[in-house]
């Protein structure tokens, strides 16, 4: 086929530009799944932090209030 025929190649590079489109638009959404999972995780290891935060402020709160009522 010459060019004129088959459109100077056109077809198969527009079929390439929408693959590679829809390629592109499900490693995005792939990598939006991944960030969002991402952050979740960040979120709850957050707030184990701040429970063994507590937990560990308030073992000299609670020796120092066991010393002051045997005094």
């Amino acid at each position: 086929m010459n060019q004129e025929t088959d459109g100077g190649g056109w077809k198969d590079y527009q079929l390439l530009i929408l693959n590679e489109l829809e390629r592109h638009d499900n490693l995005l959404n792939s990598q939006g799944k991944e960030i969002n999972n991402l952050k979740t995780e960040n979120a709850i290891l957050k707030i184990k932090s701040g429970l063994w935060g507590i937990a560990a402020g308030a073992i000299p709160v609670i020796i120092a209030l066991a010393l002051n009522a045997l005094k």
